[in-house]
């Protein structure tokens, strides 16, 4: 998610994996994918925003002796919900989604989840911070 004016946006590219500069392991576990990104396909895409929320739940008390005062003891629990899904087809493969009314704050945090679809073929698909690799579970 990339932060503008209007919101936060989220561009989107796919592309299809060319492992033909690939010589040893070590070209393929990088956290930079630009060597084996390969021609632009255009597939659908969707983009499903997140929120999460710590939620303190108080579950009890303990008494501290140096200051004399009882102090409560808290836990955390996670809470996530899906607030806002966008889809659309990449046209020269890319896609932006912007104007995302979405932001961070001490208690709450969101963050974004990519899918895409794809017809036959592994693909790369990057985002403003990210690149996700999707492979189909049974090729066409």
């Amino acid at each position: 998610m990339k932060e503008n004016p209007d919101g936060f946006s989220i561009d989107v590219t796919t592309n299809r994996i060319d492992i033909s500069s690939v010589k040893s392991g070590d070209d393929i576990y990088t956290d930079n994918y630009e060597h084996i990104k390969g021609e632009g396909v255009d597939i659908p895409v969707a983009v499903k925003i997140f929120e999460v929320t710590w939620n303190k739940i108080q579950e009890g008390t303990y008494y501290d002796y140096i200051n004399k005062v009882t102090i409560p003891r808290y836990r955390y629990e996670k809470s996530e919900k899906q607030v806002d899904k966008r889809q659309g087809v990449t046209q020269n493969s890319s896609l932006l989604f912007d104007k995302l009314s979405y932001s961070n704050t001490d208690e709450h945090y969101y963050y974004a989840l990519v899918e895409c679809a794809m017809h036959a073929g592994v693909l790369s698909v990057s985002g403003s911070t990210f690149t996700a690799i999707c492979i189909p579970a049974s090729p066409v």
